[in-house]
């Protein structure tokens, strides 16, 4: 593929991982070409790759890559899964300029971001 390959993150429970991800964003789950380390989930042309970590990991917050982000045109909807869900929500949602935001951390402790541009 062209362009912006995969994100890589780790994980003590890569399967947990991965089965979170793709409940709640979506995505084609499965192995990396058949390999049999690395679990991955495909988001269009982009990849997303879990592999174990023998040590707890850190949370992405304040770290040199600081989030990941997912843009919905349905924010409401996704919203309230992620409550139904239980997720923890670092920032609540809220509007900023014509966007509507909120950030959670996946149970892995990547901070991530939800985002509907141009909301009303």
């Amino acid at each position: 593929l062209l362009g912006f390959h995969h994100i890589l993150i780790k994980s003590t429970r890569p399967r947990d991982t991965i089965e979170w991800y793709g409940a709640t964003f979506g995505g084609t789950p499965g192995m990396f070409k058949d390999t049999i380390s690395i679990y991955a989930i495909r988001y269009g042309d982009m990849y997303l790759f879990v592999q174990t970590s023998l040590r707890p990991v850190a949370s992405t917050k304040g770290r040199s890559i600081d989030h990941l982000g997912w843009q919905f045109t349905d924010f409401d909807a996704i919203i309230k899964k992620l409550k139904e869900q239980g997720t923890k929500f670092l920032v609540e949602p809220t509007k900023s300029g014509d966007h509507r935001l909120a950030f959670i951390e996946s149970p892995g402790g990547a901070k991530i971001e939800i985002v509907r541009a141009g909301a009303h």
